[in-house]
């Protein structure tokens, strides 16, 4: 007997995405970013991450619609610092990855020469 499944999906209206570029985990795993207040000074403030959509965290709790978020030089930042916001240069949204899986031909040709990498004798697939 065959039973189909189907699979529903959910609209969250009030979304909050934020690059993964921007998305920090602590000593303790907590995630955060620094957030660029009104007088242009950056916040360490935490996040919830839920879960990644593309290239993007969805976020749970901790921003709010049209805050901005550091991506660059977030390294060099503590609370307080005055900022010159400008456009990310380094992010790049992707909503979805491809679901195909890398032909049979790529994988066979690759696992030899790890195997000579690692030491470990060649076998065949």
């Amino acid at each position: 007997m065959f039973v189909q499944a189907q699979l529903n999906e959910g609209v969250r209206n009030d979304a909050i995405l934020v690059p993964q570029q921007a998305v920090i985990r602590d000593q303790m795993g907590e995630a955060f970013v620094w957030v660029v207040s009104a007088d242009k000074k950056v916040q360490r403030r935490p996040i919830v991450a839920l879960r990644t959509v593309g290239n993007q965290w969805l976020v749970g709790h901790g921003l709010q619609t049209g805050e901005q978020v550091v991506t660059e030089g977030v390294q060099r930042l503590r609370n307080g610092i005055e900022v010159a916001a400008t456009p990310a240069n380094n992010v790049s949204v992707v909503m979805t990855f491809s679901d195909q899986e890398e032909p049979r031909s790529a994988i066979k040709t690759a696992e030899p020469e790890q195997a000579k990498l690692s030491g470990k004798p060649e076998t065949e697939a």
